[in-house]
């Protein structure tokens, strides 16, 4: 299971994750796990790191730069993912990436 699915054991169950504007990609914790395990962390290069956190409320708003391997050889990439958190569970991930 993904390294960050694995360690909240039900902050997932009713999560959904989107590509911005609003394409569903995964919703649940099984769906978000499998999708994690099976494709971002068989990476042994990709690290996500946060570059700057906001929280505001029920909204918490990452800047991320993230290292992984493509086709072509490694890359690096800039990400902004909004999270709706509600109840101390995450209810919506939107990835926006460059």
């Amino acid at each position: 299971m993904g390294r960050g699915v694995s360690r909240r054991p039900s902050g997932w169950n009713d999560a959904q994750i989107f590509n911005f504007p609003a394409t569903r990609r995964m919703k649940g914790r099984a769906q978000i796990a499998d999708q994690y395990s099976a494709n971002a962390f068989n990476d042994p290069a990709r690290h996500a790191m946060i570059v700057t956190r906001i929280v505001m409320g029920y909204l918490v708003v990452d800047h991320k730069g993230v290292s992984l391997t493509h086709p072509d050889g490694p890359d690096q990439m800039e990400a902004v993912v909004p999270y709706e958190i509600r109840e101390g569970k995450i209810r919506t991930a939107t990835l926006i990436r460059e």
